[in-house]
């Protein structure tokens, strides 16, 4: 290897040597004073430094880069700021509608002189809104109104009783509880119990709550006694709540309601009131005035068998009259009737080969299996009309043959609608103790309470008989909506949607009278049983009262808007296509389907009285009957047909 080269005209630098050269030792000249100077060092080459060069984007692509990014968390900062504001509208909605809610209520409970309740709703719109100038007007006015008058000049000071809480106070309650109790005062003695129960839970339990208990059953007893079966029902059931075991209690509540089943029969069911207060009459003879219905209910029934001409069941029931409450009067009515019974017995058997005039006349040929005889079709008709004698509703049934007798079932119900099968319907209890939604059998007895509200109605039954829909305006804005129900009343109701009118599609959907979620397109919808899809059927707002036919291929409704009265029309599903059905200038309504799909029952004031009719699609309708009673609100009724 060679050594490096220097040039020193043109490189001041000292000479180096290449790596491996061996550094030659050149002499020193000696100084003046003899001595070698020190050796000149030997110096390195030196490294240069040289830059690298940038191989990365140019400033134009950072740019663009730094433009991408910036743009990317903008959208993101506004999504969560459109996220955020959707959110704010969403909890703004669900706030107003809970202010309209408790405002409308309040105006509801100071109507009503409600004035705690009322305060408390309003107090509630104040606490979500502040700033809501009618209901801080409306609380005023309901404190106003509830205000005690101060008295003109200041009241001489009294001394304060000691608080509640202290033992001594609950002693003195309850010295006084049982003062007033022994004086039959029951409820100011009730009262004083409870004030120590709401102070103390663990005051005296055992003394507390057995006096309570007697308070109350005895009180019960006492409005029972008096005739107020309803009110006194109530009471038993409290003290069944502090003694749930209690037999005395529990027998009071079963006698009670047989008394008023057996009493929903009288003059609308002779042969069920009979069977009744018989069976009361077998548990407990002395009970109310069992004896005297017993009696009389038989004797009422006989009168009618009598009228009949069925004499031999006339001295059956007064057979029945005589053994509790026996009569020389009513024995030689017996007796008669006894004579004419024997008289029957004589002449009943026919000669050969005479005509027997009263047979019955053969079903129509044609006539679903299974149809009576004399009807057009198989099954019968459940309506309800108002008994102005009675002062009630009464439930009536009857077969599909013109100029059938309607059966009266049940007092105090309405709006029946039969289940699959047919053995079972729901009603509108009209009952003060049983209101609401109920279900009986098809004979008129009663199965079950299932809701609690005056305001239900109108229920339609799930295909396989275990569900309720029903309509209700039991919310304080009184609006109609859809609830949904066990049949069985296990469990609490639960809102679906807003609209009426609701039919149970044999298959799966389910129809009603409603709106958009807007409040638009009016008319009748659809929508499936788990609420996940709602579509328009018609479009005209004044359709209503639907009814699906078996196999769900048509729709019968109601409308007032179509042809300028109430009339009847059919929606074919398939095609859509609507058609009216024994349209006529009077009022026909409230369509049901018969069990075979082949006729459609409605009622109507075409011939100028109320009659149930039956008709097909394309032909003539026929009148069966005129409805017994009057129709107070026709609109508000529901017929249904039965297998």
């Amino acid at each position: 290897m060679t050594s490096l080269k220097r040039d020193s005209k043109t490189d001041p630098r000292p000479a180096t040597l290449a790596p491996g050269t061996a550094n030659p030792v050149q002499p020193l000249t000696p100084g003046p004073n003899g001595q070698h100077p020190a050796p000149l060092p030997v110096t390195r080459p030196r490294t240069r430094l040289v830059a690298r060069r940038w191989r990365g984007p140019g400033w134009r692509w950072l740019t663009v880069y730094s433009l991408v990014l910036i743009l990317g968390l903008v959208g993101v900062l506004l999504a969560g700021i459109g996220g955020v504001r959707e959110g704010l509208e969403q909890r703004a909605a669900i706030q107003a509608t809970a202010v309209t809610n408790h405002y409308q209520r309040g105006l509801a409970h100071a109507q009503a002189g409600e004035s705690a309740l009322a305060l408390a709703e309003f107090e509630m719109v104040l606490r979500l809104r502040p700033d809501h100038l009618e209901a801080r007007a409306a609380m005023l006015r309901v404190m106003a109104t509830t205000a005690t008058p101060q008295p003109t000049s200041p009241p001489a000071p009294t001394p304060t009783p000691p608080p509640v809480s202290t033992p001594y106070t609950l002693d003195v309650l309850l010295g006084e509880a049982q003062s007033l109790y022994d004086q039959k005062e029951w409820t100011q003695a009730a009262e004083r119990l409870e004030r120590i129960r709401a102070t103390d839970a663990a005051y005296e339990t055992d003394t507390v709550t057995n006096l309570l208990y007697k308070i109350y059953y005895n009180t019960g007893s006492d409005l029972i006694a008096a005739g107020r079966l309803e009110e006194g029902i109530r009471q038993i059931e409290r003290a069944l709540a502090l003694r749930p075991d209690d037999k005395a209690a529990l027998e009071q509540i079963q006698l009670a309601t047989a008394y008023l089943q057996a009493m929903g029969y009288w003059q609308a069911n002779w042969q069920k009131a009979v069977s009744a207060f018989a069976e009361l009459y077998k548990q407990r003879p002395n009970y109310l005035d069992v004896e005297v219905r017993l009696a009389n209910a038989a004797i009422a029934y006989g009168d009618a068998m009598a009228q009949r001409g069925a004499w031999c069941d006339a001295v059956t029931q007064y057979a029945i009259a005589l053994q509790v409450r026996p009569s020389a009067a009513l024995r030689a009515t017996r007796d008669a009737a006894n004579s004419q019974c024997s008289s029957q017995a004589s002449t009943a058997a026919t000669p050969t080969g005479a005509a027997n005039t009263d047979a019955t006349p053969p079903a129509p040929a044609g006539a679903a299996p299974g149809t009576p005889a004399g009807a057009l079709a198989a099954g019968r008709i459940y309506f309800s009309t108002w008994d102005s004698e009675r002062n009630n509703f009464v439930l009536y049934r009857v077969t599909a043959a013109p100029g059938a007798k309607p059966e009266a079932l049940l007092t105090n119900v309405r709006q029946p609608r039969a289940a699959p099968g047919g053995t079972r319907l729901a009603v509108r209890n009209a009952s003060g103790s049983e209101i609401g939604l109920a279900t009986i059998t098809a004979t008129g007895e009663t199965l079950r309470r299932v809701t609690t509200f005056a305001e239900d109605g109108i229920a339609t039954w799930s295909p396989d008989g275990l569900e309720w829909v029903f309509a209700s305006n039991r919310e304080g804005d009184r609006r109609w909506r859809l609830y949904h129900a066990w049949a069985e009343g296990t469990e609490a109701t639960e809102y679906i949607v807003f609209g009426r009118s609701p039919a149970w599609y044999p298959g799966k959907n389910i129809a009603y009278d409603g709106c958009d979620d807007e409040g638009n397109r009016c008319g009748l919808w659809q929508m499936t049983p788990d609420r996940g899809q709602r579509t328009p059927l018609t479009d005209v707002a004044g359709d209503t009262s639907p009814a699906w036919a078996p196999g769900g291929s048509r729709l019968a409704f109601m409308s007032s808007q179509r042809s300028g009265n109430w009339d009847i029309f059919v929606r074919n599903m398939g095609t859509g296509k609507i058609s009216a059905v024994a349209a006529s200038p009077g009022i026909e309504g409230l369509p049901t389907w018969s069990p075979d799909g082949a006729w459609i029952a409605f009622i109507s004031n075409r011939e100028g009285s109320w009659g149930l009719y039956i008709t097909q699609p394309g032909a003539a309708p026929v009148r069966l009957l005129t409805l017994p009673g009057t129709l107070p609100d026709w609109m508000d009724e529901q017929i249904t047909w039965g297998p």
